[in-house]
């Protein structure tokens, strides 16, 4: 599988899909009279670097499930991204059940199919994090800031510097976390 494809696959599953054509109900009577503020990331770092810091961590123990751990819960996409991919200050999105579940499942597989190849990668190597940047400049969205792919350059335990590419980050109130788990190399 490409990983142009997959990055552009994530990418489109999770910011754009779900402000395609999938809304459902766009009468007035659709629309909540009040907007709701959205609801808070769980567990979530308190910085890019603290995300990053336990993205390398996660590779360096190997471990799958502290990875899939530091991306957004099928709850926190539900609640944040499916209805607040608009522009500041649109209320949210009211999209059926299906189209929400069919999205999700699709970053969900992807991020878990990514998530093994980025351990067969980078699993077991240790990182300390020198600097962060991003592909592109933060999208701002009705109740989060995305900000991807990022790249973090890197030096392992042998002194050799490299960079390390990851997935898109979720920023909601100051709290971050990946959207789902991708990169480019």
């Amino acid at each position: 599988m490409s990983h142009v494809t997959s990055t552009l696959t994530i990418v489109a599953t999770a910011l754009v899909a779900v402000a395609c054509a999938t809304t459902i109900e766009t009468s007035s009577r659709a629309r909540p009279t009040s907007v709701a503020s959205p609801r808070q990331l769980e567990d979530a770092a308190a910085s890019q670097e603290e995300l990053v810091d336990w993205w390398l961590a996660a590779l360096a123990a190997n471990d799958e499930q502290r990875l899939h751990g530091l991306r957004l819960t099928r709850e926190e996409y539900m609640a944040i991204l499916v209805p607040w991919t608009v522009k500041p200050g649109e209320p949210p999105r009211q999209v059926s059940e299906q189209p929400r579940e069919f999205f999700w499942g699709m970053l969900d597989t992807k991020s878990r199919d990514l998530g093994r190849a980025m351990l067969q990668r980078y699993g077991g190597k240790q990182f300390r994090r020198e600097r962060i940047e991003f592909s592109q400049p933060p999208r701002e969205y009705a109740a989060y800031r995305a900000h991807g792919l990022v790249r973090v350059d890197v030096v392992d335990a042998e002194g050799t510097k490299a960079t390390v590419e990851g997935p898109w980050i979720a920023e909601v109130d100051g709290r971050y976390k990946f959207i789902g788990l991708d990169w480019t190399d």
